[in-house]
């Protein structure tokens, strides 16, 4: 017995001799394919990040922006809040190879503004709140527009209104209308990479948005932080400046952040972004020094 066994022994050490260098070049073939950390070599990149929602499925996103401004006003400086939630549905109605034509629903909107001493409110979805100020708002909800799409982003947009409706229409409407709220949404709309791009690849994007009545020209250049689990993670950072110089209101700053984007779908997982800004507002013939700081986040789910 105790002869068998040796015997045995032996053979087993002669094997793994005989065949250690396979050995090592299957261990060696394996390593290849894993980072140092053991998470597969894809989750390296080079990966392509496109807008891919599929056909027919729905898709939501909750914008959720805050900004304090505190304007020198007579040598005092004052503090105003301003908040906006905005609930958006979107669902891909054709596809024409990477093109696609995507139909968006504001779903519901709240608003909160005040200055220390009064504070108007705005929710699309109470019915008894009859609130002037914001009650044109309402008029936005639930109504259907498109909006055409490449794999790199926006390409054209349908308007809810015409010219001559806003001409119309009172100066809410022009503050927190049709195109404020299609602005705020299309930084995170527009933020696809135009080549296929790898951990530490960085890419940048130009365009106008808003945030609330303020509108803004951002230049904003991203970096693939890293990748995991499916999810690209990029930090982003960002030149701020007026769209328009005329206008009353005129913010430049800077704004710096992270965004997760599903590989898959395209679909923006989580973001936040904030916003530091200096600039001048004028009124009554009399222009007074702001600044402001603002918080956007957004969380997108397949319904």
């Amino acid at each position: 017995m105790i002869y068998i066994f040796a015997t045995y022994q032996h053979c087993i050490l002669s094997f793994v001799k005989s065949n250690i260098a396979i050995l090592i070049l299957l261990f060696s073939t394996a390593l290849l394919g894993c980072s140092e950390n053991g998470v597969p070599q894809q989750e390296n990149g080079p990966i392509e990040l496109r807008f891919n929602f599929a056909q027919d499925s729905n898709y939501q996103y909750i914008l959720d922006s805050k900004m304090a401004l505190e304007p020198m006003v007579n040598g005092k400086t004052l503090t105003i809040t301003q908040q906006m939630k905005l609930l958006s549905s979107y669902k891909v109605t054709t596809t024409n190879g990477n093109n696609k034509n995507v139909a968006v629903t504001y779903n519901r909107i709240t608003i909160s503004s005040g200055n220390g001493v009064t504070i108007n409110e705005y929710d699309s979805d109470d019915t008894s709140n009859k609130n002037e100020l914001f009650s044109s708002i309402g008029n936005l909800m639930n109504r259907t527009f498109n909006i055409a799409v490449s794999k790199n982003g926006i390409t054209g947009i349908q308007s809810l209104y015409d010219d001559e409706q806003l001409a119309d229409s009172n100066s809410v409407v022009h503050t927190y209308g049709d195109s404020s709220l299609r602005k705020a949404m299309l930084q995170f709309l527009d933020v696809y990479p135009n080549s296929t791009i790898k951990p530490g690849d960085t890419w940048k994007k130009s365009f106008s948005t808003s945030n609330g009545f303020i509108h803004m020209k951002l230049e904003n250049t991203y970096k693939l932080k890293s990748i995991d689990e499916g999810i690209a993670h990029i930090e982003l950072e960002g030149q701020i400046r007026p769209e328009d110089t005329t206008q009353a209101m005129v913010f430049s700053g800077v704004q710096s952040g992270g965004i997760d984007i599903d590989i898959k779908t395209g679909l923006i997982t989580i973001a936040r972004i904030t916003q530091h800004l200096n600039g001048k507002i004028t009124a009554a013939g009399k222009t007074n020094e702001v600044s402001a700081t603002s918080e956007i986040n957004l969380i997108g789910n397949k319904l």
